[in-house]
Formats: C-alpha cells, sequence, structure tokens
C-alpha cells in the first residue's frame, strides 16, 4: 500500500511529482547548510525540517526513487547556486545513472553508450581539475554491471580503470588510498561473480587486481586483504 496518494505528496524542491501509487520511505531536507534526512514518513505534509526549518522533500522507494533521481541530478547540475566540487561528481553520477536505466531496460546498446558517455565526462573534468579523482564512475558502473550480469561492461571498466589507479602516495593521500582499495575490492568482486570467474577477461582482471595490491600492500585493510587471499587461494587464474 502507498502511504501517501499524489493528493498529499508535494512537488519536490527540484520538480519531481510522483504518482498516485508512490511509497513515501522517508524524508530529506535540500537545505544547502542542512541536508538531514529521516528514514520515517512524515505524518503530513507539508512538513519542514526540525533542524533549519525548510520545506522537506519525501523520499521515495524504487523505482520512483530511480525516476525522481533523474529529475533532481538535472536540477543541481544546471543550477547556479552548485559548487564546482559538487557539480562535478553529479555529471558522473548523471550518466551513471543512464547506464543504470538502460540495464533496467536490458538496452545494452544504450547502456555501451552511457559507459563512452561517462568516461568522456571524466576526460573533460580532470582536464578541467587535475586534482579530481575518477574513482567514483568507475566504481558505481563496475558495481551496477556485476549486479545486472553485464559482465562485459564491468571488465571493460575496471581494465579502464586501472591504468588511472594512482598508488604512490597513498600513505598521505586518503583519496587515492580509498581509490586504490575500491579497485581492488571491485576486481574482487568480478572474479568471485560466478560468471565472472568464466570470463575472457578473468586473468587480466586478475593481474590488475594483483597490481594494485602489490603496491599498495602496507595500507590494505584485514578485509582487502582477505578477500585477496580468497581469490588467489582458489587457483583459477594462477
Amino acid at each position: 500500500m502507498p502511504l501517501f496518494g499524489r493528493s498529499l505528496v508535494p512537488t519536490t524542491s527540484y520538480g519531481y511529482q510522483a504518482p498516485p501509487d508512490v511509497i513515501v520511505i522517508g524524508w530529506h531536507c535540500p537545505g544547502v547548510e542542512c541536508g538531514r534526512a529521516e528514514d520515517i514518513p512524515p505524518r503530513r505534509w507539508p512538513t519542514w525540517c526540525d533542524s533549519c526549518g525548510t520545506a522537506v522533500d519525501p523520499r521515495f522507494a524504487d523505482p520512483w526513487a530511480h525516476y525522481a533521481r533523474r529529475l533532481e541530478l538535472d536540477f543541481i547540475i544546471t543550477s547556479q547556486g552548485t559548487d564546482s566540487a559538487t557539480r562535478q561528481m553529479m555529471m558522473v553520477e548523471s550518466d551513471v545513472w543512464y547506464y543504470k536505466d538502460a540495464l533496467l531496460r536490458r538496452d545494452l546498446a544504450s547502456a555501451y553508450a552511457a559507459r563512452r558517455g561517462l568516461r568522456s565526462t571524466t576526460a573533460r573534468i580532470v582536464q578541467a581539475d587535475p586534482y579530481f579523482v575518477p574513482r567514483t564512475g568507475y566504481f558505481l558502473v563496475v558495481w551496477h554491471a556485476i549486479e545486472s550480469g553485464d559482465l562485459d561492461g564491468a571488465a571493460d571498466e575496471l581494465l579502464a580503470w586501472h591504468p588511472t589507479v594512482v598508488t604512490h602516495d597513498v600513505d598521505r593521500n586518503n583519496a587515492t588510498r580509498t581509490t586504490a582499495r575500491q579497485f581492488t575490492d571491485s576486481c574482487v568482486q568480478f572474479l568471485e561473480d560466478t560468471n565472472g570467474s568464466r570470463h575472457p577477461a578473468g586473468r587480466q582482471v586478475y593481474a590488475a587486481m594483483l597490481n594494485v595490491a602489490g603496491q599498495i600492500r602496507g595500507v590494505l585493510t584485514s578485509r582487502n586483504q582477505q578477500a585477496i587471499a580468497r581469490v588467489v587461494g582458489s587457483r583459477q587464474y594462477g
């Protein structure tokens, strides 16, 4: 049963009007300096954030959350009040959204185009901002690809991600350290997938994982080490 009908759920601050059968799972404050969120829907609309007084947006269950996020991303990207760093992240997430949407529709041609679009977006951002670390897009696309069974896409993105992973300053730089760890984790996720283990690119992904893991051995968490050890111990790629 939907918790609220069209007559009660307001249009969001970013322009999404939910359909009558929507399920609301909480609320989120769009206040720039706030961002508070709760997992319990309010009893009535409109409702104001008790931290900053801003009218809050409903948070939706899927599939409505997916459609709402498209409008929210467009709103943030085009808003004059969005700072550069946030706009960069939302541009990357926008391409990831198009990839996920194509997978949901089982449109592999559009999924491929979205992955190419993400690489183009990332390249433009890096050209304008050399300090931008291109990890989020790769990580999310690989995660969605494996979850949906697009192992070709996952392998392609892992092998494209590998050359961008910086390993020389992981002791001091949290961004590069996190990226390198995420890369090895993503490789493990691919290699431990039933279909990934039989994929033609499996050995290349395995080699890439060992390459990065060997260079960041000192900053790998125990969970990272155990996961890599499982893959190595399986003797499927050695």
